[in-house]
């Protein structure tokens, strides 16, 4: 199937594709195929009631305008990372690293082991964190956080 006929629409709070040769709107979800970190790469759509993969795109740049901006709502929805907006405190113990935070979530507490593993720098200032557990966090730009928030990353990045 050619992707560049492939349209979405959001019809009742839910994502819709329509193909060349499917006219009926089909529920869909837009899966990345990369880590989470990639947002820009290559993606699926899949059908939400048969979970079949109806096409895969090298990136969202394969849709019209419209489409794009709801498969980028779909995937931020669907990938939603709690946002660091500042650090209490940052601890090593025997080689963990313990990380007290405010996130737009709530306070929350979290694990990682090695700073190189479990965190991916997007670029010079934009983040994310891997915990233990697989929970992901982002700082989208570590200017904006305070200079407490800069001393205790110090400790661990």
């Amino acid at each position: 199937m050619s992707t560049t006929n492939i349209h979405l629409q959001f019809i009742n709070n839910a994502l819709f594709a329509i193909t060349e040769s499917e006219k009926n709107p089909t529920p869909v979800k837009i899966l990345l195929l990369r880590p989470i970190s990639d947002r820009s790469g290559p993606v699926s759509i899949h059908d939400t009631n048969s979970n079949k993969e109806i096409a895969v795109l090298s990136s969202l740049e394969q849709l019209d305008e419209q489409s794009r901006t709801l498969a980028v709502a779909d995937i931020n929805q669907r990938y939603r990372i709690p946002q660091i907006s500042k650090v209490h405190s940052c601890t090593v113990t025997r080689g963990n690293r313990y990380w007290d935070v405010n996130t737009d979530k709530g306070r929350t507490r979290f694990l990682i082991n090695d700073p190189a593993k479990h965190i991916t720098w997007l670029n010079e200032q934009h983040l994310i964190i891997r915990d233990v557990s697989g929970c992901h966090y982002e700082i989208s730009n570590v200017n904006d956080l305070d200079e407490l928030s800069h001393a205790e990353m110090a400790i661990i990045i």
